[in-house]
């Protein structure tokens, strides 16, 4: 049996029952770690562990998506709909800082050509 730990200094009030250091923990009384001569809790009922089940319309992630969203760093377990968006949103975000390094390359380019007709345009009035 459990016991309260032996450096306790006062009691500890639980379930009506006033225990002293060194006293046994009776069966069926929960006495936290912080207490205990050993650091553990006692007498807590242990948590069910359920694994969340997948509505029958959403499939499971294929291989592919796994290993992206380790890649990506997303936990296991999370919903696969929701590391579907995360890796959509991923790529999306992707593609427009592509898509954005494009356009301003292709501004630059054209303000270069803009410039070189001006220049022309300028030379020519001036001949």
């Amino acid at each position: 049996m459990a016991k309260i730990r032996n450096d306790l200094d006062g009691t500890v009030h639980v379930g009506g029952l006033v225990l002293k250091a060194g006293d046994t923990i009776p069966a069926g009384v929960a006495v936290g770690g912080h207490a205990t001569a050993d650091g553990k809790d006692h007498g807590f009922p242990k948590p069910a562990v359920v694994e969340p089940a997948l509505d029958p319309g959403i499939e499971p992630l294929t291989e592919i998506e796994q290993v992206r969203a380790l890649e990506l760093g997303i936990p296991e377990g999370v919903h696969p709909e929701r590391v579907r968006g995360a890796i959509e949103g991923y790529e999306q975000g992707q593609a427009d800082a592509i898509a954005a390094a494009e356009v301003a390359a292709a501004e630059a380019s054209a303000e270069a050509a803009a410039a070189e007709v001006a220049a022309a345009d300028a030379a020519a009035a001036e001949a």
